[in-house]
This record gives C-alpha cells, sequence and structure tokens, in this order.
C-alpha cells in the first residue's frame, strides 16, 4: 500500500466515522414550517417522516460499514471486493431519497414525490400478491384510490414523478450545489454493479497479473481500488449531510 492510500483510508475512515456520529434528530416537525404545511396536505402519508425514515436507513447502513471496516484487529481496516459496495449503495441511495423529497423549494414538488413514492410501493406490493391464488387486492385498491384523492385534493399528480431509483439519485445530486446529478448517478450506478457482481465492475478493482509459472495458467491478484472507494464515500458522505441539512432547515422555522 503507497503511502498515498494509507492517507485516502484515513479519509474513508474519518468520513465514515463522522457519518457514524451524525445520527438523524429525533423526528420533530415544528408548526409552521415548510414540512408541516407539506404534511397537513398529504395528511397520513407525512412528507417529514419519509424523509426521516430515510436518512435512518442511510445511517443504519453507515453503521455496517463501520463495522466493517474495523476488521478483526485493531489498528487495521479491512476491505472487500463488493460487500461494502453493497452497504454504500444503500447509504447513498437512501439518503438521496431524502433530499430527493425535501430538496425542491416547490411545495408541490414536494408533495407529489411523497405521493408517488407511496403509490409505488402500494403497487409493488399489490403485484406480489396478485400472483397468489384467491388474493384479495381490495385493501390495496382502497390505500390507492385514497392516494388519488389525496393528490386530486393536494393539486398534484402522483404519476408525474418517476421513482426509480437510479433517477432519484440523479435529481437529488442536482440539487446539492458542490455535486451533480450525474456524478450521483454514476456512484450509486458502480456501487450497485459491485453489489451484483456485474462483469463491468471489474474496472473498479485493481488487478495485478502473476507471471506465469512453467505451462501454468496465468493467475491475476484483483484487490480493492482504494481510490474508488474513498470517491465513492465522499460523494455518499455529500449526500448524507445534504439529506440532514435540508431536513433540518424544512423542519425548523
Amino acid at each position: 500500500m503507497t503511502s498515498d492510500e494509507e492517507l485516502q483510508l484515513h479519509d474513508v475512515w474519518s468520513l465514515v466515522q463522522d457519518a457514524v456520529e451524525s445520527e438523524p434528530p429525533p423526528w420533530d416537525v415544528a408548526l409552521g414550517s415548510e414540512l408541516a404545511q407539506d404534511d397537513a396536505l398529504t395528511k397520513g402519508l407525512p412528507v417529514s417522516a419519509a424523509a426521516h425514515t430515510a436518512l435512518q436507513v442511510a445511517h443504519d447502513h453507515w453503521r455496517v460499514l463501520h463495522a466493517s471496516l474495523r476488521g478483526d484487529h485493531d489498528g487495521e481496516v479491512a476491505l472487500y471486493l463488493h460487500g461494502q459496495y453493497s452497504v454504500l449503495r444503500g447509504a447513498i441511495e437512501n439518503a438521496a431519497r431524502a433530499v430527493w423529497l425535501v430538496g425542491p423549494d416547490d411545495r408541490k414538488v414536494r408533495v407529489a414525490r411523497r405521493l408517488a413514492a407511496k403509490q409505488t410501493e402500494l403497487n409493488l406490493r399489490r403485484n406480489v400478491m396478485a400472483k397468489q391464488q384467491e388474493a384479495d387486492l381490495s385493501y390495496y385498491d382502497r390505500r390507492l384510490a385514497d392516494l388519488r384523492d389525496l393528490a386530486q385534493q393536494a393539486d398534484v399528480s402522483a404519476n408525474s414523478e418517476s421513482t426509480q431509483y437510479w433517477q432519484i439519485v440523479e435529481k437529488a445530486g442536482a440539487l446539492i450545489p458542490a455535486m451533480d446529478g450525474a456524478t450521483a448517478g454514476a456512484v450509486w450506478g458502480a456501487c450497485s454493479g459491485l453489489a451484483h457482481g456485474d462483469d463491468a465492475s471489474i474496472g473498479v478493482f485493481e488487478i495485478e497479473v502473476q507471471p506465469p509459472s512453467g505451462e501454468s495458467t496465468q493467475v491475476a491478484q484483483v484487490n480493492p481500488s482504494i481510490p474508488y472507494l474513498t470517491f465513492f464515500v465522499q460523494v455518499t458522505h455529500m449526500m448524507y449531510g445534504a439529506g440532514l441539512q435540508l431536513y433540518q432547515q424544512r423542519t425548523t422555522v
């Protein structure tokens, strides 16, 4: 390991430690705040609660990443080829979900996104139930009808916002001044590819080809890339910090 890589690992550890120590505040929405007004429109589907949950889930992923980096021996940082990127993906997409929900200045956009996210959730659960014999789908149909009524009362459309995660992450990245949507999406996509073991993800690894020994097959040693890990952690940390800041801003007066 080079001295530069040692410094990068120190940066990774510091950022992960900071994220773990930056736990989301309690779910407390001040009367008259922007999210209190949003919640009045979405009634039983508060925007504030959805954003708070997303931040809590992101924080939980940070804790898992922190534990995995600690390894089995004090003073050593443990690195893995795939598992830690799966955790990072969970951290960035949930932090991005919070930013996506509360980041827009337009109240109607925030409300539409909350209802769109719930509509997607209900449709997915309904589709799973529909595959079972003699499934009673009336509960989901009622919930979806109630959601459409809420959207009509709020003068928004739950179909106006895509809830695919790659688009949520890109739109969230575009809301952060020091970031952009393409960078956020690229980090999420790389972490997703590593989590799935996609062939293209091999480009994120450092590969050392061993010299052949006699007539034996040539062997390559695959190692985690510390520069890539550092960059991914930096972007994810920035997304999480933005989510915390926006939530605080929208819940206070």
